[in-house]
């Protein structure tokens, strides 16, 4: 289960792995049942490259729907008042909606939207800033990725965002901007204190611990129906 919308055919099974503990919570009680929190991982890559020095980078990337945010991000970005550039990868329904609200808020030379990126590590370098704007989410793989590959990352307090990120690197809709503004200003310190976070959290993340995991949730759903028989 991916997220901690309803999703009523996972209340009748006995054998529940989730992606979250929000995905968790929202499953009914049920006597009996095994559910097994695993987080979404990556395959790691070597990535190379640095920061841009000519401009503030910031970046979003995902599917370009409501659910994702980036029209209040945009919003939130006519606030600031530091010189930046918004990069959006992704495709989705929202794209032409998207791009009219930034030409409307008088961004247009301040974002651009690249559609489908095959280079996410490296984008990710390339920005000081990456941004979740997400209403609702699972467990993000673009925080994952983040972890592996970003400079910065910032995020509304959605699903198992709030298992991975401190205070230090969350924001709600009404304060993005104002949040934003403090990491250009103290940009040394929030890369300092991310360093720190990848250095500790990024290798729960990879691939090859996530499958360990599903393979052990896996055995003893084996050995518990061997059991029963």
């Amino acid at each position: 289960k991916h997220n901690g919308r309803k999703g009523r055919i996972f209340n009748k099974l006995p054998y529940v792995s989730v992606v979250s503990r929000q995905a968790r919570d929202s499953l009914s009680p049920r006597i009996g049942r095994q559910v097994r929190v695993i987080h979404n991982g990556i395959v790691s890559e070597e990535c190379a490259g640095g920061l841009r020095n000519d401009f503030f980078g910031i970046t979003a990337i995902g599917r370009l729907d409501h659910l994702k945010g980036f029209a209040i991000l945009l919003s939130e970005l006519k606030k600031v008042s530091f010189p930046y550039h918004l990069t959006i990868a992704g495709e989705g329904p929202e794209k032409k909606r998207l791009w009219q609200r930034a030409k409307d808020l008088g961004l247009a030379e301040n974002v651009s939207m690249i559609g489908f990126c095959e280079h996410v590590p490296e984008l990710m370098r390339r920005n000081h800033v990456i941004v979740i704007s997400s209403h609702s989410e699972g467990f993000p793989q673009v925080m994952v990725e983040a972890l592996f590959y970003g400079n910065v990352l910032i995020s509304t307090p959605v699903g198992g965002v709030v298992e991975v990120l401190p205070e230090m690197f969350l924001a709600k809709h009404a304060n993005l901007g104002e949040k934003l503004e403090h990491v250009h200003n103290n940009y040394e310190d929030y890369q300092e204190h991310f360093k720190l976070l990848r250095q500790r959290r990024a290798a729960e993340f990879d691939i090859s611990v996530i499958a360990a995991q599903y393979k052990a949730f896996y055995d003893e759903i084996v050995a518990s129906s061997l059991r029963e028989k």
